[in-house]
Order: C-alpha cells, then sequence, then structure tokens
C-alpha cells in the first residue's frame, strides 16, 4: 500500500510554492505467515570444573621449592616425612644433571624449608620430623562439634 501525502511549504518558504510529494511505503504481511516476537530462551551458565592444584612432581621441576614442599607434605600427611627424606625426595624431582646440580638444589630445597619452618607454615618435630601445618582441610575446633557426634573410647 503506498500512502501519498502532500505538504505546503512554512510561511517562510511562501515564494517557492512547490508542493513535495513523500510516498511512505508501508507492507503488511498475509495474516498467515505473520510471526511474533517471543521470549529468548536463557541459556544456563556453563561453570568450569575447578582447577586442580598442581602436583608436587610438576612444581618441583619448575624449582619452585616452597609450593613443592607444600604440595608435597600436603598429599604425604598421612606418613611421617622424614626432614632429609623430604629435602632429597623434592630435590630429586627437579632432574639434575650431575652430582654437584643435585647439591645445589637440595642446598635450595633446605633453605625453602627452613623459610617455611620460620613462617609457622611447616612445623618440624624432634630434628627428624617435619608435618604441614596448612592441610588445604577445614579444620573445627572440639568445642565446635555438637556432642551426640562426639564418641568416648
Amino acid at each position: 500500500m503506498i500512502v501519498q501525502v502532500y505538504h505546503r511549504p512554512v510561511a517562510a518558504n511562501r515564494a517557492m510554492d512547490v508542493c513535495r510529494l513523500m510516498s511512505i511505503d508501508m507492507f503488511l504481511a498475509p495474516v498467515s505467515t505473520r510471526t511474533y516476537a517471543t521470549m529468548a530462551t536463557v541459556k544456563p551458565k556453563i561453570i568450569p570444573p575447578p582447577r586442580k592444584p598442581p602436583r608436587w612432581e610438576d612444581l618441583a621441576s619448575e624449582e619452585r621449592w616452597k609450593e613443592a614442599l607444600m604440595a608435597y607434605l600436603q598429599q604425604n600427611w598421612r606418613g611421617g616425612s622424614g626432614f632429609w627424606h623430604v629435602i632429597n625426595s623434592v630435590a630429586a624431582e627437579a632432574m639434575p644433571e650431575c652430582r654437584w646440580q643435585m647439591r645445589d638444589y637440595t642446598r635450595q630445597v633446605l633453605e625453602a624449608l627452613m623459610e617455611l619452618v620460620r613462617e609457622k607454615r611447616v612445623l618440624r618435630f624432634k630434628r627428624k620430623w617435619v608435618a604441614a601445618l596448612d592441610l588445604r582441610e577445614e579444620r573445627v575446633a572440639l568445642e565446635d562439634i555438637p556432642k551426640g557426634r562426639l564418641v568416648r573410647i
């Protein structure tokens, strides 16, 4: 359908008495083919799975000694961790090429472990044993446990 509208110029353009032709074209689709707007469906957000912490072997091979020591102690917290066994295991995982490099890695790991002891993140017990004080788990004080859950031995 074409609609024609004649427009006369305003008073300022009276000298030009020209009729302008404006045409507005409107096309309407037949009723049978009309589509109506619908609400968009909301897609659920995909939450990526939580990242696993890197393994201590990978950290040791990258020579990130503090992180490797903490990961080693957190992974092996049930068994007793001997002081020198921990140091030698982490240093050996860095795969030294020769003996002097192994000694250098051992010295660096020892320094990192002593820093962790000074920072109170690692407990050294009787000069032979070490344990991580941060086990990545929520600790509950005994006072906060309901009385029905405590078991007498």
